[in-house]
């Protein structure tokens, strides 16, 4: 059984090690909470463009965040945090 998902670091977390599955219940978390995790995924998403971030935490959750901005239709974000 999945861990539970209480915070953004949890929904990191769960997002990186996800092998097997979509982490459908952290998926559902950031969804639900999308105004406080939407910063954090977006700082993730900044640091690892830029280059001071490229661990594989980073790299495997972004799967997921960068997913996630484009269902909330948040590609203006995306846009703007990649602009070279």
């Amino acid at each position: 059984m999945p861990a539970a998902v209480h915070t953004v670091d949890d929904a990191i977390q769960t997002f990186a090690h996800a092998a097997d599955a979509p982490p459908n219940a952290a998926l559902r978390w950031a969804l639900d909470h999308w105004d406080m995790a939407a910063p954090r995924f977006l700082a993730m998403l900044k640091a690892y463009v830029d280059g001071s971030d490229e661990s594989d935490t980073t790299i495997d959750a972004l799967f997921f965040i960068i997913h996630l901005f484009w269902r909330q239709r948040a590609i203006d974000a995306l846009t703007a945090c990649c602009a070279v």
